[in-house]
C-alpha cells in the first residue's frame, strides 16, 4: 500500500461532498457569532442527507461506515436546529402576547 494514499481519497465524490456539507452544517450550528438562516441551513442539511441515504447502498467498507454515521449525525442535527428554533419562537410568542396583553390592559384603563 501506497503511504501517500489515504482513507479519504478512496472516497467517492459524492459522500466527500456529504461530508463537507454536514461539516459546514455543523459549523454553522454551533457558532454563535455566524447568524445563520434557516433557509440557508435547512437546504444544506436536506442535501447532506439525501447524499448520504442515496450512497449508503452503494458503498462498503470504511466508506460506508462514513455514510451511516454521517446519516445519523445530520438527522440528530436538523432536529437539534428544529428544536432550537422551536423554543426560540415559543420565547418571542411568549413575550409578545405578554406586551400585547400590558398594551390591551392599559388600553382599556384596567
Amino acid at each position: 500500500m501506497n503511504q501517500s494514499e489515504c482513507a479519504g481519497c478512496k472516497m467517492g465524490s459524492l459522500t466527500l461532498t456529504a461530508v463537507g456539507l454536514t461539516l459546514l452544517y455543523v459549523i454553522f450550528m454551533f457558532v454563535t457569532g455566524i447568524m445563520v438562516r434557516w433557509w440557508v441551513m435547512l437546504p444544506l442539511g436536506f442535501v447532506a442527507f439525501f447524499l448520504f441515504r442515496m450512497q449508503r447502498g452503494q458503498t462498503e467498507g470504511f466508506e460506508k461506515k462514513v455514510c451511516d454515521w454521517g446519516y445519523y449525525v445530520i438527522i440528530a442535527g436538523l432536529v437539534l436546529r428544529d428544536a432550537c428554533l422551536s423554543s426560540r419562537l415559543a420565547g418571542i410568542y411568549g413575550a409578545v402576547s405578554e406586551v400585547a396583553g400590558e398594551a390591551a390592559k392599559t388600553g382599556l384603563n384596567l
